[in-house]
């Protein structure tokens, strides 16, 4: 007996065919798989290196904060250190060897002439401490402003001696006669006489030669008679 497939055109299976369609499709799933998995490796590989790239990043963070403390401590060690340096300048700039240019000035005074009065006048040093300054420029720091002489001579002749004499002692400027007139003690006149002398950094022990003030604080100009 001969089969008759009924079925219609369209719907009749040709042999073979389906069977060959299923490795095909088979070797496809394979291949996505395959690269799906590729794929998964690859982002793993990926975000692990992102990880160390976030760990290496966080170290020298670390690495430069401490860096930068230690550099902070060391500024603030260097600005205090410059502050104690600045007061210790400020200090000895404003010192004067007093001792020495009395004494100096002691040994040019002529013999009929003597002092009732000397006083060493001085302008104030900057706190260089308190304001925080850098180091003071030694070289124009501020120095005692000078002497202020009043006594007495048997003449002008004396006065005017004296005066020469004290302008050769090193630390001390020109002297300037404030004032002179004429008293009488007992049977004799006698000169009395004001004078001020300004003061430089030599009175300091010092090489440099700058006068800060021409005129002592206090100082009146007088008229010699």
């Amino acid at each position: 007996m001969k089969a008759v497939n009924l079925l219609p055109q369209t719907q009749r299976r040709t042999p073979g065919v389906s069977g060959a369609r299923k490795p095909l499709a088979i070797a496809g799933a394979v291949v996505a798989l395959g690269a799906i998995g590729y794929w998964g490796h690859s982002v793993n590989g990926q975000v692990d290196q992102a990880r160390q790239d976030v760990a290496a990043a966080t170290a020298e963070r670390e690495s430069l904060r401490g860096q930068l403390g230690a550099f902070q401590q060391a500024q603030a060690r260097d600005a205090a250190q410059a502050v104690r340096r600045g007061a210790v300048v400020g200090l000895v700039a404003g010192r004067v060897n007093w001792e020495r240019l009395v004494r100096d000035l002691s040994a040019v005074m002529p013999r009929q002439v003597w002092l009732t009065n000397l006083k060493g006048e001085t302008d104030p040093v900057t706190d260089v401490a308190a304001a925080g300054a850098a180091v003071p420029n030694v070289g124009v720091s501020t120095v005692p402003r000078g002497i202020h002489l009043d006594g007495y001579a048997f003449s002008q002749k004396q006065v005017a001696l004296l005066m020469t004499r004290a302008a050769t002692v090193p630390g001390l400027g020109e002297p300037r006669l404030a004032s002179s007139d004429v008293q009488q003690e007992g049977a004799r006149s006698v000169i009395h006489f004001v004078i001020d002398i300004p003061i430089d950094q030599r009175a300091q022990d010092r090489p440099t030669l700058t006068p800060v003030s021409a005129v002592p604080a206090g100082a009146t100009t007088g008229v010699t008679p």
